[in-house]
């Protein structure tokens, strides 16, 4: 009977046990087994828009980052802007929010399917957000 009871304790918490055949994967871009709740690929984040700060200055994007809740200044020379909802961060707070989570922090939309054609966007995002700039629109 304590054998039994040993020997169920034993493979309740052997830690080979928690990467169950059962539980859920995908493939990064490179190629890898990712478990389910990881984040995106440092290369997969680095698809998405930067924008220069005085570009998004004067348009309609946040000026505020939400993981830090620090307003943007001019020292902020790039600005990170997620595809699909295009809110707007820090490059490193968002970076590390996306290392353990595929969604954006303030809508929830999902990022992955979007990591993958990002890059072809961001330079239409950053084109608009200029445009804006010279301009001079008032968005509010």
């Amino acid at each position: 009977m304590i054998l039994l009871a040993l020997r169920l304790w034993l493979c309740k918490c052997s830690p080979s046990r928690s990467s169950s055949p059962n539980s859920s994967s995908s493939t990064s871009s490179d190629g890898s087994k990712k478990k389910a709740g990881d984040g995106l690929d440092k290369e997969d984040i680095n698809k998405f828009a930067l924008v220069d700060f005085q570009a998004l200055a004067s348009s309609k994007y946040e000026k505020t980052c939400t993981v830090c809740l620090c307003e943007f200044t001019s020292k902020d020379v790039a600005i990170r802007l997620l595809p699909g909802c295009n809110h707007s961060f820090h490059p490193a707070c968002i970076e590390m929010w996306l290392f353990s989570h595929t969604s954006c922090p303030i809508c929830r939309k999902s990022l992955l399917p979007l990591a993958m054609v990002a890059k072809s966007s961001s330079s239409s995002i950053q084109d608009h957000a200029q445009e804006e700039h010279h301009r001079g629109e008032e968005v509010v």
